[in-house]
């Protein structure tokens, strides 16, 4: 993995908002498009939603703990905390 840095933070931050324009698209599909969107193609375009927002969390949190890994993120209440141990504020197994 490529060492990141506060930038790639910021940036992945800002592409969790691309879930909005997403949906944007699918109300344009569902509601204004000349072209009849059947259930298949909706339900086919809400998984494809849900797989790139959970993708995009997948990216933002690795980025987040890269940066607490190599110190670039750090405070007293993440001092003792480690990334391979908690997930989502739940111990992970």
């Amino acid at each position: 993995m490529i060492k990141s840095n506060r930038f790639d933070l910021e940036e992945a931050l800002m592409n969790m908002d691309k879930m909005g324009e997403d949906i944007e698209t699918i109300m344009y599909a569902v509601g204004d498009s000349p072209i009849k969107c059947t259930e298949d193609k909706l339900i086919n375009m809400l998984i494809g939603v849900k797989e790139l927002h959970n993708t995009r969390y997948e990216k933002l949190w690795g980025i987040f703990e890269s940066l607490v890994k190599d110190g670039t993120i750090s405070s007293p209440e993440i001092k003792d905390w480690h990334p391979a141990t908690e997930r989502d504020g739940k111990p992970t197994t």
